[in-house]
């Protein structure tokens, strides 16, 4: 990498760190009123994606400036490729989507629909495939309803799942480091797209710092929204440096987060049986119970940050071939997947009944 590219890194590193000390600090802004969900008890500037999407969206811009120089040839090449310029269309969208909930509260079905509509338009614009069970799905309008719903269902969980923050942000940043081998990815790819996510991150440090516990920003649904859209998107960015390995299954959402989805969907499907609002705020993600067990918000962060590792790890020992077994690829994600479920019930339920013995 060359010293160029470090300019880079290091200007979006310096630009991400005065961005959000100037909006943290400044008269202006949306403030957190909390709730019955909320982890924090004092109002507290939020929609922090407004801050860190527009700081990745010039450090990209400075990018292909930087291409122009005469060092081109030392400086990684952004994927100019049209893929890429929907990937920033869909990031702008879902942030302003997200800025305009923080401040109106959109009503869900409107929110939903607004979603559902970009999505399709991206996934039939750009032509992105997915296998279920190692079958390619053949008809346009099941491949498009099936991949849209899954984007958009992922989104939504990430956004579900943002009542603290730091454990969004580094999940984010620990799955990039896998991101390449999880989706079986050639090292011969082009490192400008390994680049991307890393620079994302590093766009993201200014808010990591200020969202440090105690908080002093919150990422909002602009924020929430946009890293879920940025994750969803990524994986269909690598198919064709990774065609027929597992990345164009559909079940390698679950593995971009392991633990969100486990707790997400279990967290939903309890409250759905208790006959519960879907969309209400609440209080019974498995972080938010640990948070009441005399434990750190920065070591519950640590907690549920690092318990996507096995996941993670026993996909990669696969890839490897370091696993031999007769499963399917899939049929080793859905393994997986079984395990964290039962896991993570005996889990829920041991810190549940800790929480009664407290009471």
């Amino acid at each position: 990498m060359s010293a160029l590219f470090l300019v880079l890194i290091g200007s979006s590193f310096l630009l991400s760190i005065l961005l959000h000390t100037f909006y943290v600090f400044s008269n202006f802004g949306i403030q957190d009123i909390p709730n019955e969900r909320s982890l924090h008890t004092e109002r507290t500037k939020k929609s922090g994606g407004m801050v860190f999407i527009p700081c990745f969206l010039i450090s990209v811009f400075l990018w292909l400036l930087l291409e122009q120089t005469d060092v081109i040839s030392f400086i990684p090449k952004f994927p100019a490729e049209p893929k890429m310029y929907y990937f920033i269309f869909g990031l702008v969208f879902f942030c302003m989507l997200g800025f305009f909930d923080d401040i109106f509260h959109l009503t869900p079905i409107i929110r939903l629909l607004l979603e559902y509509s970009v999505v399709f338009y991206l996934l039939h614009a750009l032509k992105f495939q997915f296998s279920l069970f190692g079958i390619q799905i053949g008809n346009e309008w099941i491949h498009l309803l099936l991949g849209s719903t899954t984007i958009v269902f992922f989104i939504n969980l990430i956004n579900f799942m943002d009542g603290l923050d730091l454990y969004l942000v580094g999940t984010l940043a620990l799955g990039f480091l896998f991101l390449p081998v999880l989706l079986g990815i050639s090292f011969q790819m082009e490192v400008s797209y390994a680049l991307i996510p890393f620079l994302f991150c590093v766009s993201l440090s200014g808010f990591a710092f200020y969202n440090y516990p105690k908080a002093k920003l919150f990422m909002g649904d602009s924020g929430s929204l946009s890293i879920g859209f940025f994750l969803a998107f990524l994986p269909l960015c690598f198919q064709k440096e990774s065609l027929g390995k597992v990345s164009d299954s559909i079940f390698i959402y679950f593995f971009l987060s392991p633990t969100f989805w486990t707790d997400g969907l279990i967290t939903l499907f309890v409250r759905a049986i208790q006959k519960k609002s879907l969309f209400s705020a609440h209080r019974e993600h498995l972080y938010q119970y640990l948070t009441e067990l005399k434990i750190t918000k920065a070591m519950v962060c640590l907690i549920m940050v690092f318990s996507n590792l096995p996941a993670w790890s026993l996909l990669l020992c696969y890839q490897l071939g370091f696993i031999k077994t007769d499963l399917s690829s899939e049929g080793w994600m859905l393994l997986i997947i079984f395990l964290y479920v039962v896991v993570y019930v005996f889990v829920r339920q041991s810190v549940l009944n800790r929480r009664k013995n407290i009471a």
